[in-house]
């Protein structure tokens, strides 16, 4: 049986410490003129400290994470309470790992613009990672 092929944009959210020092870290050009997927889905620390933060988990829960729908006005409303804080006023923000703390806002500024430059107001969260999906896609859940 052959798998249907599905295009897939790979946009990783590596080095985003580096990201404010080192412009070229992370080229948004090359999503330039892609067209708009039919649907997105996020991965990664800074997508799932964002959506933990949307909910306000205290206790972070993969279960209320997974299948979260992140918008662009959520984004934008994150990116505002992290410019708006220093990093000690970030630690304290519910749902956000302490420790990201000092990233968070330059990966919400990610966030956004692959939002903005795919033409997408949303995108869908997964709190597993892409070898999770493939295996669920080759054998199923159980």
């Amino acid at each position: 049986m052959q798998p249907e092929s599905a295009d897939l944009i790979d946009v990783r959210l590596t080095s985003i410490r580096y990201a404010a020092r080192d412009t070229n870290l992370f080229e948004f050009s090359r999503i330039d003129g892609v067209p708009a997927p039919d649907a997105l889905v996020g991965m990664g620390g800074a997508i799932t400290n964002m959506t933990a933060v949307m909910h306000g988990l205290t206790t972070y829960d993969p279960d209320v994470v997974q299948g979260s729908v992140l918008t662009r006005a959520e984004v934008d409303r994150q990116i505002e309470l992290y410019r708006s804080r220093d990093v000690e006023g970030r630690r304290q923000v519910a749902g956000l790992q302490p420790k990201r703390a000092d990233v968070i806002l330059a990966g919400a500024c990610v966030v956004r613009t692959v939002l903005g430059k795919l033409g997408k107001e949303a995108l869908t969260v997964s709190d597993r990672g892409l070898r999770h999906g493939l295996l669920v896609d080759r054998f199923g859940t159980a």
